[in-house]
């Protein structure tokens, strides 16, 4: 006699949070790369890229470098840093909106390869738009105007050089008209520390400020951008591409901090 079974039933938990997860999963681990391998940069042979922040004091082993040192690192910050950057913007950007697709499925049954197949058409129709199409629409699955746009589009305009173009400025790459001479400008968030004392405000800009107790450290969000003429070669520092890292992060956490899954 065949004895009736409990229909067994899947729990789907949809959170917000899992937008920056997927963000910081990729860029930290870029992040890690980078600094692993300026840490294995000795006489680096350009000035503007300053020594590594010191992350430990193991010594994970030396790298042998094909060719000047200069042109892998740039090779590695362009063709995989600042990619990795916007690839991890755009998978974020996309799971935002699976997300609110996904609600649609509220309160309906489904079959268990339904939902996959389901599953499988959202992943390839967000995989296929890009950046521009992406932000706009995760602009409406949100509560609040999205932060930082121009910022985050200004660092794929630079990506989009460097990949296309190797980096050498072109009159398609630009972007801006300051001075009424075309430009490609990259706009990103950058910290800034200060202390307050006695009701003034000082900017530190270098190790070694001497600080009082009764002092108040403030750590700021300030924009910062950089131009690049027609011609000219796009060079960033260690410390921006941190920066720009942290654009991205500010850019996701807003949107995760502001999702709506009733909108679509």
């Amino acid at each position: 006699m065949s004895q009736n079974k409990t229909p067994i039933k899947a729990k789907i938990i949809l959170e917000a949070d899992s937008i920056i997860i997927e963000y910081i999963k990729i860029v930290q681990n870029t992040c890690n790369m980078f600094a692993f391998i300026t840490s294995n940069l000795n006489d680096i042979p350009f000035d503007e890229i300053p020594k590594p922040p010191i992350i430990s004091n193991i010594k994970l082993g030396d790298i042998d470098y094909v060719g000047d040192k200069k042109n892998y690192l740039d090779m590695w910050l362009f063709n995989h840093g600042m990619n990795d950057i916007i690839k991890a913007i755009n998978i974020s950007l996309g799971l935002a909106n699976y997300l609110a697709e996904i609600t649609s499925l509220n309160k309906t049954n489904i079959k268990y390869g339904e939902y996959i197949e389901f599953e499988k058409r959202l992943n390839k129709k967000y995989l296929k738009k890009d950046l521009p199409a992406l932000i706009d629409l995760t602009s409406k699955l949100v509560n609040k105007p999205l932060i930082y746009v121009e910022e985050i589009k200004s660092i794929n305009d630079v990506r989009k050089c460097h990949e296309h173009r190797s980096g050498i400025v072109t009159e398609i790459d630009t972007n801006s008209n300051d001075g009424e001479i075309p430009n490609l400008k990259m706009k990103w968030i950058g910290n800034q520390l200060s202390y307050e004392r006695n009701g003034d405000e000082f900017i530190i800009y270098k190790t070694g400020v001497s600080l009082d107790k009764g002092d108040l450290l403030k750590l700021s969000n300030i924009k910062k951008s950089k131009s690049f003429e027609i011609g000219e070669r796009i060079r960033t520092d260690i410390n921006t591409f941190y920066e720009l890292a942290w654009t991205g992060f500010l850019f996701i956490k807003h949107i995760a901090d502001n999702f709506n899954f009733g909108k679509r």
